[in-house]
């Protein structure tokens, strides 16, 4: 698959995205620049189709993915929450698709929700302590997140620690592919 210039992964050029994300703010916050000038809204990136087939695979927008992290046992659905749709003469109505802005806003939310008390338990002790380390810190940069009559709750984005700027994601490997999934269903999300 083809993915979207604007969240693709680009490990061997020195340029960045276009915008700097902290995973622990709400996408809708960022300004997109281009050399110091905003080039694109986020209205314009629901309209972008975040990944495509290969040509030689019909060249069609994806209808849904599936984002995987390398350093935690997190898996992100994404199904098209636009309006976007793909125009096609064998498809008059159009159909849904996957956009850019579904990439992002979708990955933020799954990211703010409590994490899994399986996940936490199965975590070792060490990583736990990252984790309510991480929460204490997030709340400090974001008070509004802790209620101060209750424990902080740990968020799946404090599994992140401190790696929470996103880099762009990028297909994943087949030995990265979750079990019963084929390669182009599942994308990478890399962090730093």
């Amino acid at each position: 698959p083809h993915i979207d210039p604007f969240i693709a992964y680009r490990p061997h050029i020195l340029a960045t995205l276009p915008f700097a994300w902290d995973l622990l703010y709400d996408p809708r916050t960022l300004r997109v620049m281009n050399g110091g000038v905003p080039s694109a809204s986020w209205t314009a990136l629901s309209t972008r189709s975040a990944a495509w087939a290969r040509s030689q695979d019909g060249g069609m927008p994806i209808q849904s993915l599936l984002l995987v992290f390398q350093s935690i046992p997190l898996k992100v659905e994404v199904k098209p929450r636009s309006t976007l749709l793909y125009q096609k003469s064998t498809h008059p109505r159009g159909r849904q698709c996957v956009s850019s802005w579904d990439v992002l806003y979708t990955l933020y939310r799954t990211l703010r929700a409590p994490i899994d008390s399986a996940i936490y338990h199965d975590a070792s002790v060490s990583k736990r302590d990252r984790m309510r380390y991480s929460a204490a810190h997030r709340i400090a940069l974001l008070p509004q997140d802790h209620p101060s009559y209750s424990p902080p709750e740990i968020l799946n984005v404090d599994m992140l620690g401190g790696r929470r700027r996103f880099l762009g994601i990028r297909v994943a490997a087949r030995d990265e592919l979750p079990e019963g999934r084929k390669f182009g269903e599942v994308f990478v999300v890399e962090v730093g």
